[in-house]
């Protein structure tokens, strides 16, 4: 599991989407399989588990593990926040094609 959330928060990090078009072609599942490639114990999950589909890497579990490292990195956030002495908050804004006009906070 902690492999899965390696992942997650890496996908994080550099903005690129979990998903695909097709679930086992999904950027987190090709980053996973590479990190199986270094790591027997989580080649042997994903590979022969697969037959019992417990490998944890639905998209239930995926959305789940996504809000928990999301509310780890708001405390995060939130802690620096309240020790800082001061701080700035960068905000844009842009219109998108149904003319809406949207925030983007940074």
């Amino acid at each position: 599991m902690l492999q899965q959330i390696d992942v997650i928060l890496l996908c994080g990090r550099q903005n690129i989407p979990l998903r695909g078009h097709v679930e086992e072609r999904s950027n987190f599942m090709a980053i996973l399989h590479e990190k199986a490639n270094a790591d027997d114990i989580l080649f042997d999950h994903l590979v022969f588990s697969a037959a019992s589909r417990a490998k944890y890497t639905s998209p239930a579990i995926k959305n789940e593990l996504v809000e928990l490292c999301g509310k780890d990195v708001l405390n995060q956030v939130i802690g620096a926040c309240k020790s800082a002495s001061c701080f700035a908050v960068i905000a844009d804004e842009y219109t998108d094609k149904a003319t809406k006009e949207q925030h983007c906070h940074n």
